[in-house]
């Protein structure tokens, strides 16, 4: 289940077709590439702080059911945005199959 975490107010996300481009700012306030992402291997996000997270991005996430928390800076939880539908049902009819099966769990741990 990876979890996408956008910590800090020098990170930049951007999207570019089903991916999500994140960015750090330099001492020069110049944009650096980090990471590129693809939105579908993303199960919940996390932002920490004041990211610039673009309102499309927080849409598309949303649509695609995932789960968005947000948390300040000093670790207190604000609230989570999420879908009424769940999109994923294969996928978590997937991960109650694994959780019945002890070999799984363990493997898991």
């Amino acid at each position: 289940m990876p979890s996408l975490i956008l910590n800090g107010n020098h990170i930049a996300a951007r999207r570019k077709s089903r991916r999500l481009i994140l960015r750090r700012q330099n001492d020069r306030h110049e944009e650096v590439a980090l990471q590129e992402v693809q939105i579908a291997e993303i199960d919940r996000a996390t932002i920490i702080g004041p990211p610039n997270v673009p309102i499309s991005i927080l849409q598309r996430l949303i649509r695609e059911g995932i789960p968005v928390a947000f948390i300040s800076e000093k670790g207190r939880w604000y609230g989570t945005l999420h879908s009424d539908s769940d999109r994923n049902a294969a996928r978590r009819i997937l991960q109650y199959k694994q959780y019945l099966d002890p070999a799984a769990r363990l493997t898991c741990a």
